[in-house]
This record gives structure tokens, sequence and C-alpha cells, in this order.
């Protein structure tokens, strides 16, 4: 199983979503960032599913798109 590590970028972008869906609704706000934190599960057991980041070209590094 391979580690993941959320950036400060991401962790306020995640905030940031929250936030601007819960301007209408709290709960679907909630839905949202719980999806995009399981989509980190699917990362830890399938590391090779995630597109490799082109600014960084690294195939270690990963990102899925939500």
């Amino acid at each position: 199983m391979v580690q993941i590590n959320w950036t400060i970028q991401a962790k306020n972008d995640l905030k940031n979503i929250f936030e601007f869906i819960a301007k209408d609704s709290a709960n679907y706000a909630r839905i949202h960032v719980m999806k995009i934190r399981k989509l980190k599960e699917v990362l830890k057991t399938h590391p090779t599913i995630g597109i490799v980041v082109d600014e960084i070209d690294e195939p270690q590094i990963r990102e899925l798109i939500y």
C-alpha cells in the first residue's frame, strides 16, 4: 500500500469546495468532501489508477480528477 500526502493547497481546496457547496447545502457539501476523501483510499490500494501529474512528471506521483 502507498502513502498519500495531502498538500496544504489540496487541504485548502477541499475546505473551499466544502464552503462553496455549503452555501446551498451543508449536507451535499459533506457528501462531496466524503467522496473526495474516499477516492484517496482507492488511490492507496490502486496507485496506478491515477493520472501522472504532467507538471511534476514523476510516475509515482498521481492525481485523481473528481
